[in-house]
């Protein structure tokens, strides 16, 4: 990813805000949308969608990945 920032953000600081788009496999389901061990249902963890979103924040920005 590029950014870029004028010279008295990098000398005086400056906030921004990007997306970082990563997937991640849902954890309950191992990405089939199910529960594991179990009959054909919705995963309540991800919804069915077998990834889950995440968001962080730190010192950088918030992370949704």
């Amino acid at each position: 990813y590029d950014m870029s920032l004028k010279f008295s953000e990098a000398i005086f600081g400056a906030d921004k805000e990007f997306e970082l788009s990563h997937l991640e496999t849902c954890d309950a389901c191992n990405g089939t949308g199910a529960k594991i061990g179990s009959k054909m249902r919705v995963c309540s963890t991800c919804g069915g969608r077998g990834q889950v979103m995440r968001t962080e924040e730190t010192p950088f920005g918030l992370f949704s990945q």
